[in-house]
């Protein structure tokens, strides 16, 4: 299974979940480790299911 079709799939059960609500999704893992690109494949995907969505990024960088 491919990067895009391992995105669908995750999309699809997030869909399948048919919550009236907002649903919020949580990205975590190390630095470069990307995050961001993987919450950007997600979203597109989303997009285009006809679905609304909103991508909010938060960094929290621990020293």
């Amino acid at each position: 299974m491919n990067r895009k079709q391992q995105i669908k799939e995750i999309v699809d059960h997030i869909l399948k979940l048919n919550l009236t609500h907002p649903t919020r999704v949580g990205v975590s893992g190390i630095t470069a480790s990307g995050k961001t690109a993987f919450a950007n494949e997600l979203a597109e995907e989303i997009h285009n299911q006809k679905y609304m969505y909103s991508l909010l990024l938060i960094v929290i960088i621990l020293v």
